[in-house]
């Protein structure tokens, strides 16, 4: 900021401390202690800008990256769905199958022929 590299050279001054000024006057105390305090204020601002703009893409990153995991345990959720209808078929159709065979076996079992 231009205002700022002009009251830099007040700022830095060892006879720009308020309690010096507030000698003088109260008034100028007060406006001394502003003005360094705007000097303070920008000197912070230009070390929090680069970290608010760095978590701000942190933070476009993590929603990006929390949907895709959103939508990965959806489908994770519905292999699951698929998997378990897919195992009760299963064990539905082998019931099945060890039932026909035992079918099978019934049948192919001679049957018992009368003395004559």
């Amino acid at each position: 900021m231009e205002v700022i590299e002009k009251i830099r050279p007040y700022t830095t001054s060892p006879d720009f401390e308020p309690e010096l000024i507030g000698k003088a006057s109260k008034a100028a105390k007060g406006l001394c202690q502003w003005v360094r305090a705007m000097e303070v204020y920008d000197r912070v601002a230009k070390v929090v800008a680069p970290k608010r703009a760095a978590l701000a893409a942190a933070e476009a990153e993590f929603a990006e990256v929390s949907e895709l995991v959103r939508q990965k345990k959806e489908s994770l959720a519905e292999v699951e769905r698929k998997i378990a209808a897919l195992q009760a078929q299963f064990e539905e159709t082998n019931t099945r199958k060890e039932e026909l065979a035992r079918q099978v076996d019934d049948r192919s079992e001679p049957t018992p022929q009368p003395y004559p």
